[in-house]
């Protein structure tokens, strides 16, 4: 198999041909003269031609360089553009991520999330797979996406998770008691508003009540959390849904209280394949949801005004 050129020695017959001297060729690559005419000469043996035909006085191309020079000034180029790109993506400043959310999570937290990345690397394109729960597993398992955002089961030994945060569930309403948390049991003196069944936070919410004892009465059953958040805001009803995803929806007419008795976990995680690395975009992305569901937090906490400022600033 005949060797292959490297790219110095491919450069070093460019500067040549252009310059038309080794001296001046050696100054623009900062080399000495001896080392250009080792490129040269490695070069012309790896390809089995004479590029230049040398006197003691001048160096003229042969047909075979003139043949040559444009292609290989054309992968040069290319070449150049290829680590170009290639520092690009290195330094999060362009490419592209493909990442799965579940309704609630793209709802209630996606707005914010590309309002920030987009901020930071705007030069970054974001495609979202805003699918059903029962497609959000086999999106990311068959690498259609490169990993998702939500709170699922995983039942796949292919799949691995990272905590963005470690969430609990809370009732949203108008009118609630306390300032807090409420119990399990108090349900049973309001309507709810639930997602319909199918939706992996419904099975949280019956799991839970189950363990509370509690009947809950579920008034009315809808497809999407925007109708919920509607219907409570008129108060027909209250909803359940994760904390920080509660905090997220940034509705002031509507109050959170945090369920206990029992307190219910309901992690948000992203979620890749466990045969591909996430990009370093995709980790930026997935440290930018972590931080804005951190904020939100403490913004529905009492630490308004200091989450607010960091929020703006990152």
């Amino acid at each position: 198999m005949p060797a292959v050129p490297t790219l110095r020695e491919l450069r070093a017959f460019v500067e040549v041909y252009r310059q038309g001297k080794v001296a001046a060729a050696a100054d623009r690559m900062a080399l000495t003269h001896s080392a250009v005419s080792v490129l040269l000469r490695q070069l012309e043996e790896k390809l089995n031609l004479r590029l230049f035909d040398r006197t003691t006085r001048s160096l003229r191309p042969t047909d075979a360089a003139v043949e040559l020079v444009e292609a290989v000034e054309r992968l040069l180029r290319e070449t150049d553009g290829l680590l170009t790109r290639a520092q690009e993506i290195a330094e999060l400043r362009t490419g592209v991520i493909r990442v799965a959310m579940t309704p609630i999570v793209a709802q209630t937290l996606l707005p914010r999330l590309l309002m920030t990345f987009g901020s930071a690397h705007p030069d970054v394109r974001v495609v979202v797979d805003d699918c059903a729960p029962a497609d959000f597993l086999p999106l990311i398992e068959s690498g259609r996406v490169d990993f998702g955002i939500g709170a699922p089961t995983l039942a796949s030994t292919a799949l691995q998770r990272r905590i963005l945060y470690r969430d609990a569930l809370a009732l949203v309403g108008t009118k609630l008691p306390g300032t807090s948390a409420v119990h399990w049991k108090t349900l049973k003196d309001w309507s709810v508003i639930t997602l319909r069944q199918g939706y992996g936070l419904r099975a949280a919410i019956d799991a839970a009540a189950a363990e509370a004892g509690v009947t809950v009465h579920f008034r009315y059953e809808v497809t999407l959390l925007s109708t919920a958040f509607a219907m409570a805001t008129q108060g027909l009803g209250v909803v359940i849904l994760p904390t920080s995803l509660a905090h997220a929806a940034d509705l002031p007419e509507l109050s959170i209280r945090r369920l206990q008795h029992p307190s219910v976990s309901r992690d948000i995680c992203a979620v890749y394949r466990k045969s591909a690395a996430l990009s370093a975009q995709a980790r930026e992305f997935c440290d930018t949801a972590e931080h804005i569901l951190g904020l939100r937090q403490a913004l529905g906490t009492g630490h308004r005004a200091a989450a607010a400022a960091r929020l703006t600033a990152r």
